[in-house]
C-alpha cells in the first residue's frame, strides 16, 4: 500500500519542448499547475542521456523530506 500512495503523489508524462520528447515527472504540482502561492521548487535536470527514472526514488525521498510542501520535478531530454 505505501508504493501507491507513492504512485498516487507522482505525475508522469511525456511532453514535448523545443520539438522533442521530454520526460517529466513531478511531485507535489504539476507544470501546467499555477505555482502562484509556491516560493521555491526543486528541478532536477539530470546530464547524458537523461534519464529520469534512475532518479525517481531519490526525488520521491526529497519531496517528502522537504513535508510535501516544495514541489520537485525532473526534466530528460530523450
Amino acid at each position: 500500500n505505501n508504493l501507491i500512495t507513492v504512485f498516487r503523489k507522482m505525475k508522469e508524462s511525456f511532453i514535448t519542448i523545443s520539438g522533442g520528447p521530454t520526460h517529466v515527472i513531478t511531485w507535489g504540482r504539476w507544470i501546467e499547475e499555477p505555482l502562484d502561492d509556491v516560493p521555491e521548487i526543486v528541478i532536477c535536470i539530470p546530464g547524458n542521456p537523461g534519464l529520469v527514472g534512475f532518479y525517481t526514488e531519490f526525488l520521491q525521498l526529497l519531496y517528502e523530506q522537504l513535508g510535501e510542501k516544495i514541489p520537485v520535478w525532473i526534466i530528460g531530454k530523450i
